[in-house]
């Protein structure tokens, strides 16, 4: 389970809603999740 520390929600050049969201997990090491989609 990741704890989320930054959390980021925006649009990329295409126009998609991206969000993008960074936290550690248990060996220390920065995991990311990345998910888009059109509206």
């Amino acid at each position: 389970m990741l704890q989320f520390a930054v959390e980021y929600s925006g649009k990329n050049k295409n126009g998609a809603t991206i969000r993008v969201a960074k936290g550690r997990g248990k060996d220390g090491k920065v995991e990311g999740v990345i998910g888009g989609f059109n509206p």
